[in-house]
């Protein structure tokens, strides 16, 4: 028994230890983490529970456009009863039917022809589930902003920490010249205390954006189902910083499913307008015979026919019922307009942004180049001691904010670039 338990601890055990080494990532894409977090979202799960819904629903069309067979039991008494001859001695014959009556019978009904409602029914279902479907796709929509946001704070903090270990490592260099001047009595104590000063700083703005970047990423995970380190390299899509694109929103297929829906409906109702014609037939027996009034006994019974039903005339019901669908399909024509113009209008907005960082983006550069050189003659200087710590710094801080505001440039284009694709459908 003992070895029993330890197989099973140690076949799950396995399980887990595999479970985690496959959802482990070292790299991961946009477009990766678009599909894993809306395969992991919960409301995922409705899709296959309205395809089983839509399954079940065209079986039950199925099955009720199949021979009906029904059993049934019906009884009466009536205040009079029919009466037939006399019994006078001229006239022998007379029937007297009984005031009670029942019949218990078995039915089977057979539809031959309904105008088509079958098929209407089943498009109908279908159309359903294509709103459905496509509502589905519309209410995920969100789950992309998310990981957008959180794709770009991670590389954001990445970038920041970059830079931060990046000045360190100037003020380290730094420190080790300034020290070995202290301890030649060139320089003075406090020119070394603030730098000290200064790499806390940093170190614990270091610290800062260490733990916004753990926490995005741990959220990030959470939402795609994976496994991420720190050291997971995210990668953006290629795409061309102002080039117009096409809207193709899963809204618009909603909206177009929707009016494929009220295409359907209106099929059932012309269907519904058409003859039925049936088969039935019928068996069992009663009380009297209800077949041959004369019988006034128990008797079996049988009788089978075709029935035609044909609603000619129903005062203009369903051209109105016709008329309101294509005033339904109207409103959702302008729903669909409506939806298109708002993200629409806002492309000029994005465009003309995108363009506006770009520029910003051309100068900035000139900006870091220049501080990197004033940075570069400020070590100098301070190492000759032609000036103190705090000119020292106040350079590098301003190299620092200068390569900072580049990074940052850069990650709100491209973070412009992919939420303007993002609202466009592309991505």
């Amino acid at each position: 028994m003992n070895r029993i338990y330890f197989i099973v601890a140690l076949f799950f055990s396995l399980a887990v230890f595999y479970k985690a080494t496959a959802q482990h990532k070292d790299k991961l894409t946009l477009s990766e983490a678009y599909q894993l977090a809306m395969a992991n979202y919960p409301l995922t799960g409705q899709k296959s529970l309205l395809m089983e819904q839509t399954e079940l629903s065209l079986s039950i069309i199925r099955n009720e456009s199949l021979p009906a067979l029904s059993a049934n039991l019906e009884g009466q008494l009536q205040s009079e009863s029919l009466q037939i001859g006399s019994d006078s001695p001229e006239s022998p014959v007379f029937i007297d039917m009984p005031r009670e009556s029942y019949k218990a019978y078995a039915q089977l009904d057979y539809t031959l022809y309904q105008g088509g409602l079958t098929h209407a029914r089943r498009e109908v279902e279908k159309a359903n589930l294509e709103v459905g479907l496509n509502q589905l796709e519309a209410d995920l929509r969100p789950v992309k902003d998310r990981i957008n946001d959180l794709f770009f704070s991670i590389m954001l903090s990445r970038q920041q920490e970059q830079l931060i270990a990046s000045s360190l490592s100037n003020i380290d260099a730094s420190l080790q010249n300034l020290e070995a001047g202290y301890n030649n009595g060139t320089v003075l104590e406090s020119e070394i205390i603030k730098l000290k000063v200064r790499k806390l700083e940093l170190q614990n703005q270091q610290e800062s954006v260490l733990a916004d970047s753990k926490a995005a990423i741990k959220i990030l995970g959470e939402l795609t189902g994976l496994n991420l380190s720190p050291a997971t390299e995210l990668v953006l899509p290629n795409y061309n910083a102002v080039a117009e694109v096409e809207l193709q929103r899963p809204e618009q297929q909603m909206y177009e499913s929707k009016k494929l829906l009220l295409s359907a409906q209106e099929g059932t109702i012309t269907a519904l307008r058409k003859p039925r014609i049936s088969l039935f037939a019928q068996g069992g027996v009663g009380y009297p015979n209800p077949l041959n009034f004369s019988d006034i006994g128990h008797a079996p019974y049988a009788l089978g026919g075709i029935r035609m039903t044909w609603k000619i005339w129903d005062w203009q019901t369903t051209a109105q019922k016709t008329e309101r669908l294509r005033v339904q399909q109207k409103r959702v024509d302008i729903q669909k307009e409506t939806f298109e113009y708002n993200i629409e209008t806002r492309e000029d907005e994005f465009l003309e942004k995108m363009d506006a960082l770009t520029r910003q983006i051309q100068n900035h550069q000139s900006i870091v180049a220049l501080q990197g050189e004033i940075l570069q003659q400020s070590e100098a200087q301070l190492n000759n001691g032609v000036i103190n710590a705090t000119d020292y710094l106040i350079q590098v801080n301003a190299e620092l904010e200068a390569r900072l505001r580049l990074h940052l440039y850069e990650l709100q284009l491209q973070q412009l670039q992919v939420k303007y694709l993002t609202l466009f459908g592309t991505l």
